[in-house]
């Protein structure tokens, strides 16, 4: 289980992560400057099959800080032709409990969305 510190911080971070456990949400974070693709805080429950998947691509992709992994695309271009980018999005709305417009403010004003690449 989930041992809490004794005082402060600890006790919200323990609420926070058995809230977490207990929903059916994936992904939750606290943001940062690169949010959502980098928080201070983030949750994850991948499933088996994707983080296997990540992994292997992570081990055998080519990178790029302009294309990604294997030349998949800027930030920008992937978002315009995503399919799965609308379901992204309410995920991520769900878990920073924001409207549809507030979720994407927050991503658009990311050093992932301003700079439009993968990394500093």
């Amino acid at each position: 289980g989930i041992k809490a510190a004794k005082e402060g911080v600890g006790w919200s971070f323990a609420d926070a992560a058995r809230g977490f456990l207990a929903s059916g949400a994936l992904i939750v974070g606290a943001p940062d400057y690169a949010s959502p693709i980098n928080t201070g805080l983030f949750f994850a429950k991948p499933q088996a099959w994707v983080h296997q998947a990540a992994l292997r691509c992570m081990r055998r992709c080519s990178w790029s800080r302009g294309s990604g992994f294997d030349g998949v695309g800027s930030p920008r271009e992937i978002m315009k032709r995503s399919a799965a980018w609308g379901a992204l999005l309410a995920q991520l709305q769900a878990g920073a409990d924001l409207t549809p417009k507030e979720t994407q403010a927050y991503i658009d004003r990311t050093s992932m969305q301003t700079g439009n690449n993968w990394g500093r």
